[in-house]
């Protein structure tokens, strides 16, 4: 556990430097460069892992490294775009909505790969043997979260465009007449 623990720390050391490169990017371009080339490095760290499960040590370090540099520079211009979008009298309770969602999605996503994890496992244990099914199972879950990343990319993408036609109330009680 404690080698594990070190290994997977390095999609974390990454996010000192992105989230400050994320903003920057944001407030000089536009937010959509940073989240764009963050979900291109999860993607290709999720495919990369996909594709050669048992990768040597350095080589699954550069996979958590592209990861780890993709995730501030999404959820960074992410956040603060929403941010923007909220009156100042509201920001804690936008905030507080967002960080709920992201809690929830993640326990739910983390929930959900598990039960994929096992699902996938169980079916090939009689056939490969419980190691390759571990390994094969694992290589399908990366190939499973690089597919639905590339969606979340799409929706993204696309939401992006739309401006919306409506606008909030300046007070909480305007237009209930």
């Amino acid at each position: 556990p404690g080698q594990t623990g070190l290994i997977i720390s390095m999609a974390s050391m990454p996010i000192l430097f992105f989230s400050y490169l994320g903003g920057l990017l944001s407030d000089k371009i536009s937010p959509k460069l940073p989240i764009t080339l963050g979900f291109a490095l999860i993607i290709s760290s999720f495919f990369w892992i996909g594709m050669a499960p048992t990768l040597s040590l350095p080589t699954y370090f550069i996979a958590l490294l592209f990861f780890g540099m993709g995730m501030p520079l999404i959820f960074t211009p992410s956040y603060s775009t929403a941010m923007s979008a909220v009156p100042k009298e509201q920001m804690g309770v936008a905030f507080g909505l967002i960080a709920s969602l992201r809690m929830f999605a993640g326990t739910m996503g983390l929930s959900l790969m598990h039960l994929f994890l096992n699902v996938e496992k169980s079916q090939h244990v009689p056939i490969i043997g419980e190691r390759a099914a571990e390994i094969l199972s694992f290589s399908r879950l990366h190939y499973v979260l690089g597919a639905l990343t590339m969606m979340a990319f799409i929706v993204v993408f696309f939401l992006s465009r739309r401006k919306s036609a409506h606008h909030l109330p300046e007070a909480p009680a305007e237009g209930w007449d």
